[in-house]
């Protein structure tokens, strides 16, 4: 498949299943990884930035799955291809069976408390965010891309969880992210709901 052929993925081609979930509530957020903890912070990937056991939630190298109300999952990856995240609706199952180790936002051992306190929220708002590139450094291919790098969901208590691809500096580029971890990156909002 190439990278056009998966155009629908991209969030701003997903508007009507993000805006779907504005006002539902946030019931489970899980990291997927592809090893055993010990296994991912002893690889090279995670050792050279310095990766901490509880930074594994946010820094795992597999999509990401969001469960709200009522059911519905999405799952979040980043895609190289597209430069960008890609978003569609997830099959659980499949997730879990594909997938080693699947890390909870709220888990002691291997995420931190500011991911713990994104379930039980309701998201009130979303946005897409694309990185600001140099013309003259980045590679002519990355321009014609859609280089969706980040998808906000603002939550109702003022936060906001960023799915982020290539927006900072991760083990496999995709992480989980807040707010505060994104604020010095040059980015533009290219899409918001509502």
């Amino acid at each position: 498949m190439t990278w056009r052929e998966k155009l629908s993925l991209v969030p701003t081609n997903n508007s009507t299943l993000l805006r779907s979930i504005i006002g539902k509530r946030i019931v489970e957020l899980v990291h997927y990884a592809s090893d055993q903890p010990a296994v991912l912070l002893a690889d090279h990937a995670f050792a050279a930035r310095g990766v901490t056991a509880q930074q594994l939630f946010s820094q795992a190298d597999g999509p990401a799955g969001l469960v709200l109300e009522e059911g519905l999952a999405l799952v979040f990856y980043g895609d190289e291809e597209l430069a960008s995240i890609a978003v569609e609706v997830a099959d659980r199952a499949e997730l879990d069976a594909d997938w080693t180790l699947g890390i909870a936002s709220d888990d002691p051992e291997y995420s931190e408390p500011r991911f713990a306190r994104v379930r039980g929220r309701s998201i009130v708002a979303i946005r897409v965010l694309q990185p600001v590139f140099d013309p003259h450094v980045a590679a002519a291919r990355l321009f014609e891309r859609p280089r969706e790098a980040g998808v906000g969901l603002g939550l109702d208590d003022g936060t906001e969880l960023i799915f982020s691809f290539a927006l900072v500096d991760a083990p496999n580029n995709f992480a989980v992210l807040t707010a505060e971890d994104v604020s010095s990156v040059r980015a533009r909002e290219v899409a918001r709901w509502p």
